[in-house]
């Protein structure tokens, strides 16, 4: 499977959270994105970032308890060498968590989203 595509016109990482999660999975996958966005400058000092969890499966609450609370953690670090744009899509609800972090029901929208100039489209 290949859960990171980057697309290159609209300066986009998608990373796809399809499968079986368990912690060291979750962590390895965490750490791919870290060094993505170390090895790629941002372009205009702006990160786009999608991520789709519609297809996860936790292997437990506490698994995805504690890997919520270390991609908040890799959020932060990567907010500082640049402004981070965050499209969630997952197959419970939508809504603005942030002015740059968004959750939605479809991966249409959320493109939309991230690949508008000012971030509010939807």
């Amino acid at each position: 499977m290949i859960w990171h595509e980057y697309l290159d016109a609209a300066d986009i990482h998608l990373f796809d959270c399809s499968g079986k999660v368990d912690l060291a999975t979750g962590l390895a996958r965490l750490t791919a994105v870290a060094r993505v966005f170390e090895t790629q400058p941002a372009r205009a000092g702006l990160r786009r970032l999608l991520i789709d969890f519609r297809g996860t499966e936790w292997d437990s609450e506490e698994t995805h308890r504690t890997l919520s609370s270390a991609t908040r953690a890799q959020f932060d670090r990567m907010r500082e060498s640049a402004r981070l744009r965050v499209a969630i899509v997952n197959a419970l609800w939508e809504g603005c968590h942030s002015t740059d972090e968004r959750w939605f029901l479809e991966k249409q929208a959320a493109l939309r989203w991230l690949s508008a100039e000012d971030g509010h489209a939807a």
